[in-house]
């Protein structure tokens, strides 16, 4: 069976939602059978590669609410997250255009590590503050 998971990498709930695709496909007597494939979903296709804001003034401005609001809305993914597992760092995220880092997931799937590279990059934006369209950033990435 193949399985298309179509998803951005500075999108907080596809983390959350790949570790709990994972969790179900840890309790499926059929796991060995599903082959996961990852396939690019730009969620913002015209960002710049590197936005001087911060995660919050960019959700603010996008939705429209207050600093406040949108520290709210963070505090609430962080939550979610913590709930599977995964320590979420918004406030060291850095907004950034996602294409590269697509690129490079697409380039691991030729390796048959697409799955480690999404991990990565993952982990990277959403814990370690990491910029995932610097290109040395994402060199050191796929080193490892």
């Amino acid at each position: 069976m193949l399985v298309e998971i179509w998803s951005d990498v500075v999108c907080p709930w596809c983390f959350i939602g790949k570790r709990r695709f994972e969790r179900a496909m840890a309790d499926f007597e059929h796991s060995s059978a599903v082959q996961v494939v990852y396939r690019s979903f730009e969620l913002a296709p015209h960002a710049p590669a590197q936005d001087d804001r911060s995660l919050q003034e960019l959700l603010a401005a996008k939705y429209r609410v207050s600093m406040a609001e949108a520290a709210a809305m963070n505090h609430r993914v962080e939550a979610a997250a913590a709930g599977e597992g995964l320590d979420y760092r918004l406030d060291l995220a850095h907004p950034a255009n996602s294409f590269d880092a697509h690129r490079l997931i697409h380039f691991a799937r030729t390796h048959d590590r697409q799955a480690e590279m999404v991990e990565l990059l993952y982990r990277a934006y959403f814990c370690d503050g990491l910029l995932i369209s610097d290109a040395v950033t994402l060199r050191g990435l796929a080193a490892k």
